[in-house]
């Protein structure tokens, strides 16, 4: 009798264990997944916004670039339109400057032209008014001073009355509104002879020399 109640016992222990453990099933497969938290939902957001941003920063490049073409565009000047910077603040008006000397004759003049020979320098050429022939009076391998390499650039010239001798006057400084101030040199058509006027004078110091009418000073 007593082992029958015994076993009744045991078989209602386990048939309430085996509720207990299936009721503790249910309730675990109904809970809900925990929440994230704060940091890990704004962590979620900022990768769902950088996956979609490479599109709009394309797009924004390309608007940029389009709005700077365009601007570009708008700023080139019309060749129709003559405006004041094109007048006065560009070159695309300004002449080409042509300075000559007339010989005595009437029928020839003298200009300066760069150097085929040294581009550096410059040759003293003569033209005939009628023909066109040209000529180099003074080449400037022949002004060239001791102990230099290149020639002088000439900025002004004087001939003797029997064009053997040339004063050159060159390494002006402006005074005022005008280059008055520079060097001198005597330049001997027969000798080939370079010679600075002035001897110990500072550089850029002389003005106004001229040749004398016997050709034998310089004043």
């Amino acid at each position: 009798m007593n082992l029958l109640r015994t076993l009744l016992l045991l078989t209602m222990l386990v048939s309430m264990l085996a509720a207990t453990v299936a009721d503790e099933n249910s309730r675990s497969s109904n809970v809900p997944a925990p929440a994230d938290s704060p940091a890990e939902a704004a962590k979620s957001q900022k990768k769902t916004k950088n996956a979609a941003r490479p599109k709009q920063v394309t797009d924004s490049q390309q608007a940029i670039t389009a709005k700077k073409v365009a601007a570009k565009q708008d700023q080139q000047p019309d060749p129709a339109l003559l405006t004041l910077d094109r007048i006065y603040s560009s070159s695309e008006f300004s002449a080409t400057s042509f300075s000559a000397k007339w010989q005595a004759s009437g029928a020839t003049y003298e200009t300066l032209e760069k150097s085929a020979r040294d581009p550096s320098g410059q040759d003293l050429v003569q033209y005939d008014a009628a023909t066109g022939a040209r000529s180099v009076v003074v080449p400037s391998s022949m002004l060239i001073p001791d102990g230099e390499s290149k020639p002088l650039t000439v900025d002004s010239y004087a001939w003797s009355h029997d064009r053997s001798l040339l004063l050159i006057y060159t390494n002006s400084k402006r005074v005022w509104r005008r280059n008055t101030r520079g060097d001198y040199w005597l330049l001997d058509r027969g000798s080939h002879e370079l010679r600075q006027v002035g001897g110990d004078a500072a550089p850029s110091s002389l003005m106004f020399a001229t040749l004398s009418p016997s050709s034998d000073r310089v004043a």
